[in-house]
């Protein structure tokens, strides 16, 4: 897996493509699914999303949210 770096400041559009991880570096947010459920996610922690799943990530604190996400080299 290459890791690219991504900043969410409020929160991102729908992601809807392949299996990927992320880690989250910093600050303190949600991985939000289809239903509006939210996960809550801090510094240190993963998520794992699978293909087709729907989701989102909101930033929850008054600071950056940062995390780097993990995608299969081929969907570079």
């Amino acid at each position: 897996m290459n890791f690219n770096s991504m900043l969410f400041s409020n929160f991102i559009e729908w992601i809807n493509f392949i299996f990927h991880m992320n880690y989250i570096i910093e600050g303190t947010g949600a991985l939000v699914n289809e239903n509006g459920e939210e996960q809550p996610l801090k510094a240190g922690d993963f998520a794992l999303i699978n293909p087709d799943e729907k989701h989102q990530y909101r930033n929850k604190g008054d600071k950056p949210f940062k995390m780097i996400c993990g995608v299969p080299k081929e969907f570079e």
